[in-house]
Order: structure tokens, then sequence, then C-alpha cells
């Protein structure tokens, strides 16, 4: 019985050494430039990338890196991207079950390019023949890496042309063979366009395609746009889909524009993007409770119809749809009503070099028309909804446009003038003071 006891005790005292002796193996082994290698390798295959890192500092079961960086691979989605203060907690736990398992990864500051998808096409490599894998290797050690989530405290993520996305909280988790993203505050930045805040967004990436399943932004002080689509699926390029209500239209007009209308914007559009070609857009668009005021058309008109109204014209409607393809812009259903001085309903077309081809109705009031002789016999001869409406024909150019309504004014209110002096003539002999103040009512509007 005693050498029984005696041969327990120097099994369990071997054991002992054993462990203590693995552990210091395992810690030797997780500090050696032979494991960091390991690291980089696995992450590279991760994201496609020649990953690097600082050396590894050790902290119980943490360990730090003070940067990282990755250069993508030739058609990868990733170009480059840079990492500061990463911080990894391992399970040890894992390693019995054949994994290096990292329950969370911090990182301070995550700068990052992204090729989009026509970037990727046009620097993807030929393919090759596939390889046959290798055999499973074994050993003592595991040679599988499994990741829970990454937090990053300040991202900053370029996508190419298309824009920048700035300064948000970002997590990422695995979800079977793809990831989620998940972001909070920041600004997303495009060319040519407003800056838009981040309130939150998800972002699935699946196999190759980019899923963007809600994003909620931010433009100005009333502004709200929730956005939704894919990158890199089987519709093209990209498909998004945009809609905002409550934009103040200071907040996406240029510095003329923000002068002479005002007013609150709703719509929504979508963006599809086309290999080799520029996107295609398409939505809707609606302004309430507007003006227009400051343009010079505006200033001849109130003059011309002593109707000073139309100086300053408020707008209870602004509405149509638009599909633009790069080359040609189309304005179709398009309305604008100033409530008791005009209606305007019609079709536009921009095509290139700014040539206009545009079919309107016209709708005025009768008080308007008052001081123009022979409108409303010749020009505004239907009478609809409260206002009295012609068809008007826009062309020419956007610097130089055209239109064939003040000429038929012109001829109108010649006949008017030739028709009126006849009767005049005839009425003689009465008084001819009366003659001539009538005369001088009917020449009126065009004398300044």
């Amino acid at each position: 019985m005693r050498r029984l006891w005696i041969g327990l005790g120097i099994l369990v005292v071997l054991l002992a050494a054993g462990l203590l002796g693995l552990n210091f193996w395992v810690q030797a082994y997780l500090r050696s430039a032979a494991f960091r290698q390991l690291v980089m390798a696995k992450t590279g295959e991760s994201l496609r990338a020649d990953v690097d890192s600082q050396p590894f500092e050790w902290s119980g079961p943490s360990v730090f890196s003070a940067a990282l960086t990755g250069h993508g691979e030739s058609g990868a989605p990733l170009e480059s991207l840079d990492a500061e203060q990463v911080r990894a907690n391992i399970d040890w736990q894992a390693i019995f079950h054949g994994a290096w398992r990292v329950s969370r990864i911090d990182i301070v500051r995550l700068d990052a390019k992204v090729r989009t998808a026509g970037q990727q096409a046009a620097t993807a490599a030929e393919p090759g023949p596939t390889p046959e894998p290798p055999p499973p290797k074994r050993g003592l050690l595991p040679n599988r890496f499994e990741l829970d989530r990454v937090s990053v405290q300040d991202a900053n993520v370029a996508f190419g042309e298309m824009g920048n996305l700035r300064n948000t909280a970002l997590v990422m988790q695995p979800e079977g063979n793809g990831w989620v993203f998940d972001g909070t505050g920041g600004k997303l930045e495009f060319p040519a366009r407003p800056t838009l805040d981040v309130s939150a967004f998800r972002v699935r990436l699946q196999q190759g395609v980019v899923y963007l399943t809600n994003a909620a932004l931010r433009l100005g002080a009333t502004g709200a746009l929730t956005t939704s689509g894919e990158v890199g699926g089987p519709r093209g390029p990209y498909d998004l889909q945009v809609q905002w209500q409550n934009v103040d239209a200071a907040d996406v007009l240029d510095a003329t524009w923000k002068e002479r209308l005002s007013g609150t914007i709703s719509g929504e559009t979508e963006i599809l993007g086309r290999t080799g070609l520029p996107p295609l857009t398409k939505g809707r668009f609606s302004l309430v409770n507007g003006r227009l005021e400051g343009l010079p058309v505006q200033k001849e008109i109130a003059k011309f119809t002593r109707s000073p109204q139309f100086d300053r014209m408020p707008l209870s409607e602004l509405s149509g749809d638009y599909a633009m393809d790069g080359v040609t812009t189309t304005v179709r259903n398009f309305v604008a009503e100033s409530p008791g001085l005009l209606r305007v309903e019609g079709d536009c077309r921009i095509g290139a070099n700014g040539a206009i081809d545009g079919r309107f109705r016209i709708g005025v009031t009768s008080q308007s028309l008052q001081w123009l002789p022979g409108s409303q016999e010749k020009v505004f001869t239907v009478a609809d909804r409260g206002y009295l409406w012609t068809d008007v024909t826009i062309g020419g150019t956007l610097e130089h446009p055209t239109e064939d309504l003040s000429a038929r004014l012109a001829r109108a209110l010649g006949e008017q003038v030739i028709d009126t002096g006849v009767q005049i003539l005839q009425g003689a002999p009465s008084d001819a003071t009366d003659a001539a103040k009538k005369a001088i009512d009917l020449l009126s509007p065009l004398i300044p």
C-alpha cells in the first residue's frame, strides 16, 4: 500500500511538472515570431491581404500590438489597412478543442481603403488552376482560429471614388461564412455632395456581396435619410435605395439657389451602378412650404402683369419624377403651384450639352391676365380648376433657354391693339380725350 501511494505521488508530481512545462512551452511559443507569423498568415487569408504587425506584448490572456498593417491582393475588396493599438483577449480553454479562440479584439483607430466592385474587376488577376488543399496538420497546438467580435473606437473607411466613412464606432462579428458590421456615429462624405451624419447602420458581407440592410442618416438640422441596397450583387456593381424626409432645401442647394428657393424636400431614389457606364438614377422629389424669389424673370412677370406677388412666389408644391443616365436627365409629372397665382404641369428632357426639350401646361388666374389684352381670348383659353391654361414649349439650352409663350402673348396683344384701335376709330366722334385714354391703357403693359 505504501508503494502505491508513493507511485501515485510520483505520478502527480510528474503530471504537474508536465503541465507546468507545457505551460512554459506554450507561453514561449505564444511569444515567438513563429506564432505571430501564424496569426498574420491566418488574418491575411481571411482578408486576402499581406498582413504584418508590431511585436506582440502579452499580459495574462490579453495580447497587445501597437500597429497592424495590410495590403490587399489584386482584385480583393480590401486595398489597404492600418490599425493602431490592437488588443485581443484569448480563450485558453478553446485550445483543448483544437482552436485558438479570440473572444474580443479592440482597436483604437482603423484606417482602411476598400475597392469598389468596378475597381475589383479592373484589378482582378487572371484565374489559375485551383491547387489541391493541403492535408490537415496534426500537432500538439491548434492551427485553427475562431473570432467572436472586433470593436473599433474610431473607424475611417474610404470607398474609392464613391465616398468616405469617417470617425464611426464599428463592431464586426462573423456570421456563417460572412461578417456583420454595425456602426454608430461619424460622418459619410460624397464628392460634390453634402456631408451626412451617421446615426446607425448595419452591413452584411456574404460571399463577396455587401448588403446594406439599413442605414439611418441625418442631413442638417431636420433632414432624415434611410438607405439600403447591395454592392457586388447580381444587378450590377451596386444597387442602392435612398429615402429622405424633411430636408431643408438650403442644405442641398448651391449658394446661388439658396437665395432663390426655400422649402422642405422629401423623396426617394434608386441608384443602379452599371459596368462601363455612368450609374442610372431614378426617383421622385417633392418640395412643400416653399418660396421662389429673386429670379429676373419673376421681376419681369410681376411688372408686366402688374402683380407684385410674382416677385416672391409662395410654393405649395414642387414635385416630379426624374431619371438620369449620365447623359440625359428626364423629369416627368412635374408640378409647381403658387396658390392664387399659377400652376405648371408637364415633362422635360435635358440632353447632351444641356439641350432642353420640354412640354408644359401653364395655368394662371384671370386677375393676372387683366393687364394683358387678348391673352384670355387668344392664348389662355382653357378654364380648369380656377386657372386659365395654355401650352408652352421649352427649348434651347440650360444657358440660353427659349420658350414660345412670349411671342404668342405679343402677337395676341398686337392683334388686340389693332382690333381696339379700329373700334375706337369707328366710335368717333366720341370725346378725343376718352379715346386717347383707352389707347394709353391698352398700351400700358408695354410701357416701362
